[in-house]
């Protein structure tokens, strides 16, 4: 029996399916390697999917947190001004430095023509309020500080009256006086609140029942 090593029909008819081998084997490669891309290409586009998922979610956990942060800022911010207005409530009045520099000044305006046309002034706390009474003797030492005006002011700690805040007002109260409104603008400039709220005369000490004068009454806080 001839070697088929020895034929050449033999040879190659192998040589040819060898070549076909070859290149059914390269286009068995190709089609893998393309079906390996387009897998890589799935799996990646699934991942960047996920990620963007992931990255969407913390966004809006960020978000979230955010509003939560922001929303306690103003629960606390409430609450702080909350205790600060409670507190503000309870604490008693007090003429700052500031307000006690403005009125002083307003009143050496005030005062030369207070002194020319003979008005004077009366302070009047609330009876039996400490509060009340404190307060006003810090106007009553602010007013007389101007040395000048001091004889024409008056302190009358037994007033009776009911109301809360600060009232200035001239007696009679069937007149004008256009320093009445000077007082008041000097309170008002100093940032303290006040009422023109007329008192009658009966309300206030005997002693300090006077005409042409302007009072400064000061009531509960």
């Amino acid at each position: 029996m001839e070697s088929f090593w020895n034929s050449f029909d033999t040879v190659n008819i192998i040589r040819l399916i060898a070549q076909w081998a070859v290149a059914i084997c390269g286009i068995i490669a190709l089609v893998f390697t393309m079906r390996m891309t387009v897998l890589k290409n799935k799996s990646d586009a699934e991942k960047l999917k996920a990620d963007s998922t992931e990255r969407s979610q913390m966004m809006e956990q960020l978000d979230s947190a955010h509003s939560e942060a922001s929303a306690a800022k103003r629960e606390v911010k409430i609450a702080k001004e909350e205790i600060a207005a409670a507190k503000e409530k309870f604490l008693p009045r007090k003429i700052t430095m500031e307000q006690h520099q403005i009125i002083h000044d307003e009143f050496s305006k005030i005062s030369e023509l207070a002194i020319k046309s003979q008005t004077y002034f009366v302070v009047a706390t609330k009876i039996m309020d400490t509060e009340s009474s404190d307060y006003g003797k810090q106007i009553f030492e602010t007013i007389t500080s101007y040395k000048e005006l001091s004889p024409g002011v008056a302190f009358d700690p037994a007033h009776l009256n009911v109301f809360h805040g600060v009232s200035i007002f001239f007696n009679p109260i069937d007149k004008e006086s256009p320093i009445v409104q000077m007082v008041q603008n000097a309170f008002a400039k100093a940032g303290i609140q006040f009422i023109k709220k007329e008192f009658a005369m009966e309300t206030f000490s005997p002693n300090f029942r006077r005409s042409n004068t302007i009072f400064i009454v000061i009531g509960s806080k």
